[in-house]
């Protein structure tokens, strides 16, 4: 069993009952599906069998206000969206807007600062930062390079669990490297890894899993996708 397959068994194991729910700050989130005019049905309650209220497009702003463990086993979000409240899942949110479509500043200069940014979380190290082609043939137009960050070291598993900080990253080398469509971080050693790429809305998501299989090939052949081993 894979390092990430156990930690996933092992949170699987501890799934809380749909009571439970945690009050969070008020912060902003946004709507992030993987298709083309994609959205999210807001829910009067944490379920898919909930009555939906609204709809909301990609790259849509809301506030978060609580967050909720369910039995289906994903977490969702209670949220402001302005005109009401309501419930949506949170895999189809990300805690960073739009990418806008202007760079703020240099390539090299947001890569220094995101290997800077892993280079000194504890315990933790990073040994290889490097560019290459990616394999996807449908990915964004002219951005054909994934870079990948490789880390090591016991306190790598904070960086491999942390989406807000991949998402931050990924989206700030996106923004700023117009080449760049895809962010991958990697623990050394094992098959764990992450990959973010942008999508539709100038949003920048983390890719979904699909199993390998004994007709499936090791890339993934649409985007958004990733073998999973």
């Amino acid at each position: 069993m894979t390092l990430q397959r156990l930690l996933q068994t092992t949170a699987a194991a501890f799934v809380l009952p749909l009571s439970f729910a945690s009050q969070v700050a008020a912060s902003p989130l946004w709507i992030s599906t993987f298709d083309q005019g994609g959205y999210v049905n807001l829910r009067r309650a944490p379920s898919t069998a909930a009555r939906i209220s609204d709809r909301l497009t990609n790259a849509t702003p809301v506030e978060s206000q609580q967050k909720r463990l369910a039995e289906d086993g994903y977490y969702w979000y209670q949220v402001d969206t302005g005109k009401g409240l309501g419930w949506i899942r949170s895999d189809f949110t990300s805690p960073v807007g739009p990418v806008s479509p202007r760079a703020s500043q240099s390539c090299a200069a947001t890569l220094e600062q995101a290997e800077q940014r892993l280079q000194l979380l504890p315990n933790a190290a990073l040994i290889s930062s490097a560019r290459r082609a990616h394999q996807y043939v449908d990915g964004p137009i002219n951005r054909t390079q994934v870079h990948t960050f490789i880390v090591t070291g016991p306190g790598s598993e904070d960086i491999m669990t942390s989406p807000v900080m991949q998402t931050q990253i990924s989206a700030q080398l996106i923004q700023n490297c117009p080449d760049l469509g895809l962010v991958r971080f990697s623990m050394n050693e094992t098959d764990w890894r992450e990959d973010y790429g942008l999508m539709h809305g100038g949003m920048v998501r983390a890719f979904r899993c699909r199993e390998a299989g004994a007709e499936t090939s090791s890339v993934a052949s649409e985007w958004g996708e990733r073998v999973c081993i």
